[in-house]
């Protein structure tokens, strides 16, 4: 591909007349003007939402356990009544870690350095108080709320219990990845990516719906380059806030994908996907399908993990037209980062 510049515009042309692109047969017009600039990486803010903390069952009645998301210390635990409760780590007597030795004594936190007892919400008898965070549980998993300005939640975390309704989970995959939530978020609808990455091909898109917290793309994809021959699937996408990413492909796989995200600091990642299959399957689907399809999911995984932790943050100053899609997600993440 040959570039030219011409006055503000630089013009793409392509050379390989082989190479087959995801969305036309040449390269048109693009802006060379500075690329859109997001809120947070200056300011180190995020974007507001639900995210992934742990699974449920690891929080265990009178429990406390460490995190560390939004770069800050918060500690998760459960009372003895099983009330699951969120709240910053350091007690404000002398600033001792709860996470790290406390506990739940009925339903008052317990302080590891001096065994103060604090309801949280409410004054302990020493005058001090510690406030709980927004958290919610679904689907066997904990969500915390986050928002720059400490706004309570405008909406429940999405019924994943119900959009999973007949699949069980096969896989889990976790990585912590060292680049920022939006880059990993923008992957998603690159549809070119799929194609020079991984060796997919005639990618399609389908539909595209952006509404205040949700913004849900659909695709088609031929996936026969790197599972097996003549497989075409569609995949319908749905982002529930940056955090939570529902993914289904039809057709032949009949498979959901959980994908969530969650900031372990401006430039850190925690990611946790699951692969659900449906619960009446064809055992001979599952072995000559589903397991492979697991194997390779990890595998490519590691190539955009590759790109993602090696790459220039908003960086591309160039963008095609066909490639627009990649900014109006840019532009509904943006939207969602409320000042502090």
């Amino acid at each position: 591909m040959v570039p030219f510049l011409f006055g503000q515009y630089k013009i793409f042309f392509p050379y390989d007349k082989g190479r087959k692109h995801a969305y036309s047969s040449r390269y048109d017009l693009i802006s060379a003007t500075t690329s859109l600039k997001f809120k947070y990486m200056k300011k180190n803010l995020f974007p507001s939402g639900w995210y992934y903390m742990a699974d449920s069952k690891t929080i265990k009645k009178g429990k406390i356990k460490p995190f560390k998301y939004f770069d800050m210390d918060l500690a998760l635990g459960r009372t003895s009544t099983g009330k699951i409760q969120l709240f910053k780590a350091h007690c404000p007597h002398l600033g001792a870690h709860i996470g790290l030795g406390g506990k739940f004594d009925g339903e008052q936190v317990v302080c590891p350095f001096h065994g103060w007892k604090h309801t949280l919400d409410k004054m302990c008898d020493k005058g001090l108080k510690i406030s709980s965070l927004p958290v919610q549980e679904n689907w066997g998993k904990v969500f915390m709320w986050y928002s720059n300005d400490h706004r309570a939640p405008d909406y429940d975390v999405v019924p994943l219990d119900q959009l999973g309704k007949g699949h069980f989970t096969l896989h889990t995959n976790t990585l912590i990845i060292k680049a920022p939530l939006v880059e990993i978020c923008e992957n998603m609808p690159d549809l070119d990516h799929y194609v020079y990455v991984h060796g997919m091909k005639d990618t399609k898109f389908t539909k595209m719906d952006i509404k205040k917290n949700t913004f849900e793309f659909n695709f088609k994809i031929d996936t026969s380059a790197t599972i097996t021959k003549d497989l075409k699937s569609e995949c319908q996408n749905t982002f529930y806030g940056p955090g939570i990413m529902w993914v289904n492909l039809t057709h032949v796989f009949q498979m959901k994908s959980s994908v969530t995200l969650t900031p372990i600091d401006a430039n850190t990642t925690y990611m946790h996907q699951q692969i659900h299959i449906p619960k009446l399957f064809n055992p001979l689907k599952l072995l000559s399908l589903y397991l492979p399809l697991c194997f390779i999911y990890k595998k490519e995984m590691k190539k955009d993990t590759v790109l993602w932790e090696n790459k220039i943050v908003g960086g591309n100053k160039y963008q095609l037209l066909q490639e627009s899609h990649i900014f109006k997600l840019r532009n509904w993440i943006n939207s969602l980062v409320t000042p502090p």
